[in-house]
């Protein structure tokens, strides 16, 4: 026995000596030997208190062996070996254990080589991992570039690409990935956050729950007129859960959540194709602006309704800095190409944030979902733009209408010949006198003026931008006629305020005796400026939804669908993003390019379509009738016939519309036809 064991032993006997109690622990068990050695127990036994029976009869110690301290019994040959029993009491502790706080053949002298015996070292099988990440699987890569040449300074660039995924407990996944390039700013570029590229989250999993914290997206949940593809740095978590049903079939309760800063901000554009022009071209923001850095990732480009590919292989190419599309040859763009972009931009103006809530619950024959949405500019916090009290007041007093949300872009400086100043004069255009009109010039004495110039749009301004060797963009001013300006800018600064969308929509679809019924109600909220009390009217506004699908067996081969909608939105109706096909309005002759106008008045969309299917085949045919009416704007009707037909190696597929509108200067008739 090693010296440390004989001391845990006085020090576990004069423990019991100290108390003046004797041990009460008895353990008693039957055995059932397989061999001579039997191992009893965990701790060392206390030897004046063991005995072994065979049934009813005490063995004596000629008949074994007992090895108290690693607790194990040696049956001698002879000894019985059925019916036996064993009662003793244990010690606290197994002797013969070895404790230790580090092993000693890590720090120890060899004989054949010396080592310090006071320098811990860390074994092999740990030198790989020191973090103890043995579960996880870790891959990436780390690169360092530098770019030079003869006509640009040295820069360096830089790429970190990290995942690790893997279990951290039974129950426990976890993801992680970390993206970050740092890409040089070009000279003919632009500084506008980068760093927008860039992905950093962490994702747990496990028992139903997910979560993710960084940088996530948020897409579409289970919802007609709620629709989004969000970007968002922060905390996004669900949790899916049994509840209700029946043992069989149970419930599930879905509940999702996210509060996350908005890196983005929704824009569709309209773009005009130009013959045998297959790009660079250029996208705009929500408020027009001109330079904008898109969310990688969010942007989805149509022609003539039908969703592209991104890649040079494919369909487009998309410069994510410089907000441009270029189309590839696959698809050749003519003026009569439909180009629809729609796009997530970093918006630098305020502060945004988000929040959205979800609960989805479903069981046998009937689900139901709500979920709330909201994103909102942060007023207080201005990001691009030093807003002053006179700033404020003056977005206060204009309300919605924020093309009046300007103030003067001309400040008093002193002369300096590396700006662009003008002077300030007075000019006589035909009878009419004209005052504070502002001229380039270089002389000292009366170039005391910096303006900022904003884009008004044709005949929105007085001044147009002209040619010059200035160091910088120089503008000339043009006299009205008849009062209507001529030009295209003015020395205003526009001010951006913010703003808030928020959306809640409830739903249901239950199977009912008669078919299936699917409805939802939604309500929307859209403030474009949240420093005016003024306008707030038409913030408001809300949509229904109602679907009822019915079928009925017309004979043995044969089925018949019935299917009843019917949809109303409010004029204010503001949805997050598109939730309507994507050429819905020049399905309905509302005149293709007008996605983003607002209604003349409230909108009903309804109808009725039969489908008769031939049973274990594709032969069907369908006939629909729907209206769509927008107050006195617009109303109209189409009847739609489709078919498909197969028989052995022929088959059939042919769609027939006709549409017939009428309203403010709408009378059209609308017949396309297609067939294969």
């Amino acid at each position: 026995m090693r010296p440390r064991h004989i001391l845990s032993l006085l020090f576990v006997l004069l423990f019991v000596q100290a108390s003046g109690q004797t041990p009460v622990a008895w353990r008693e068990k039957m055995i059932l030997p397989s061999g001579d050695t039997i191992q009893l127990d965990t701790l060392s036994i206390i030897p004046s208190t063991f005995t072994l029976y065979n049934g009813q009869t005490k063995l004596d110690t000629t008949d074994y062996e007992l090895l108290p301290a690693e607790s194990r019994l040696i049956l001698k040959p002879g000894a019985p070996r059925d019916s036996l029993r064993v009662r003793y009491v244990v010690y606290p502790v197994l002797f013969t254990k070895t404790y230790t706080h580090k092993d000693q053949e890590r720090f120890t002298s060899k004989p054949d080589n010396r080592t310090n015996p006071f320098l811990y070292r860390p074994g092999d099988e740990k030198a790989d991992d020191p973090f103890g990440t043995g579960a996880l699987t870790k891959s990436g890569s780390l690169s360092r570039g530098i770019v030079f040449g003869n006509n640009r300074d040295v820069s360096v660039n830089s790429s970190l690409n990290l995942q690790m995924s893997g279990k951290l407990t039974e129950n426990l996944d976890l993801t992680m990935a970390a993206t970050d390039d740092n890409l040089p700013v070009q000279p003919d570029g632009t500084t506008q956050q980068l760093q927008e590229f860039d992905r950093v989250y962490i994702q747990l999993s496990g028992n139903g729950m997910k979560m993710i914290a960084g940088d996530f997206y948020v897409t579409r949940p289970n919802s007609y007129f709620m629709n989004f593809n969000k970007r968002g740095q922060g905390v996004n978590a669900s949790y899916l859960t049994p509840l209700g049903g029946t043992k069989d079939k149970p419930g599930q309760l879905n509940v999702s959540g996210a509060i996350a800063i908005s890196k983005g901000k929704f824009s569709r554009n309209i773009l005009q194709g130009v013959e045998g022009n297959q790009g660079p071209y250029r996208l705009h923001g929500a408020e027009n602006e001109l330079f904008i850095v898109v969310l990688s990732g969010t942007e989805k480009v149509y022609i003539d309704g039908r969703l592209l590919i991104r890649g040079q292989e494919n369909d487009y190419i998309i410069d994510y800095n410089t907000a441009q599309v270029t189309f590839t040859a696959r698809q050749l763009i003519t003026k009569d190409k439909r180009i629809e972009v729609e796009f997530q931009y970093a918006d630098r103006n305020y502060a945004r944030s988000m929040i959205y809530t979800g609960l989805d619950y479903r069981r046998e024959g009937w689900q139901t979902w709500f979920h709330a949405f909201s994103e909102q500019d942060n007023k207080n916090q201005p990001l691009q733009q030093t807003l002053t009290s006179e700033n404020k007041l003056r977005m206060a007093e204009v309300g919605d209408s924020l093309y009046k949300a300007v103030v003067p872009g001309v400040d008093s400086v002193a002369f300096s010949g590396d700006l662009v100043l003008y002077k300030k004069i007075d000019t006589l255009a035909g009878s009419v006198l004209y005052n504070d009109v502002y001229v380039y010039s270089t002389n000292p004495d009366s170039a005391h003026y910096r303006l900022s110039f904003s884009y008004t749009g044709l005949y929105g301004g007085n001044y147009i931008q002209v040619s010059s060797s200035a160091n910088g963009k120089t503008f000339r001013w043009i006299a009205p006629q008849n009062g209507i300006p001529q030009g295209d800018h003015e020395p205003v600064i526009l001010l951006i305020t913010p703003k808030r969308k928020q959306m809640v929509v409830l739903g249901t679809k239950k199977e009912m005796r008669f078919g299936l019924l699917n409805s939802e109600f939604a309500y929307t909220r859209n403030d474009l400026n949240t420093f005016s009390p003024f306008n707030s009217t038409d913030d408001h506004g809300y949509g229904g939804k109602l679907n009822i699908e019915s079928g009925y067996a017309v004979s043995d081969s044969l089925s018949l669908v019935v299917e009843t909608h019917y949809e109303l939105v409010s004029r204010y109706f503001s949805p997050i993003e598109r939730y309507r096909s994507v050429e819905f309005e020049r399905d309905w002759n509302l005149g293709w390019g007008s996605a983003n106008r607002l209604p003349a008045s409230g909108q009903h969309l309804g109808g009725v379509t039969l489908n008769l299917k031939k049973l274990k085949s594709a032969n069907r045919i369908s006939y629909g009738w729907s209206m769509f009416r927008e107050g006195e704007f617009m109303n109209g009707v189409k009847n739609d016939v489709a078919g498909s037909w197969n028989y052995r190696r022929f088959g059939a597929v042919a769609h027939v519309s006709l549409l017939q509108t009428s309203g403010q200067n709408r009378n059209t008739t609308f017949l396309r036809h297609t067939a294969t």
